[in-house]
């Protein structure tokens, strides 16, 4: 599956989306980075969880100012950094973040 550039719940369902890349890639780790978490969106993907072979969801607090939207200069490089820090992640599938 391509992943679509815009993920709009309506023509995109996300869902849909981190079910099929979990299907077409399994054992494979993931790696969550978001400010919202609902227990009715993770019910529609689990079924394709146990396919998983680490999952590490991290939350963080939904922006308060526009100043807050978007990651700094050396944010990204940082991130990429600590995700690919974890424990043997030589397997994981490459240019995938």
């Amino acid at each position: 599956m391509n992943i679509p550039y815009v993920i709009d719940n309506v023509t995109h369902r996300l869902a849909d989306v981190i079910d099929s890349i979990l299907r077409d890639q399994p054992g494979q780790w993931v790696d969550v980075a978001t400010a919202y978490f609902s227990i009715p969106g993770f019910q529609q993907v689990r079924q394709t969880l146990p396919g998983v072979r680490e999952l590490r969801l991290l939350l963080g607090a939904e922006p308060q100012a526009a100043a807050d939207v978007g990651l700094p200069p050396d944010a990204a490089a940082f991130l990429r950094h600590e995700l690919n820090a974890g424990p043997d992640r030589a397997d994981a599938a490459p240019g995938v973040l």
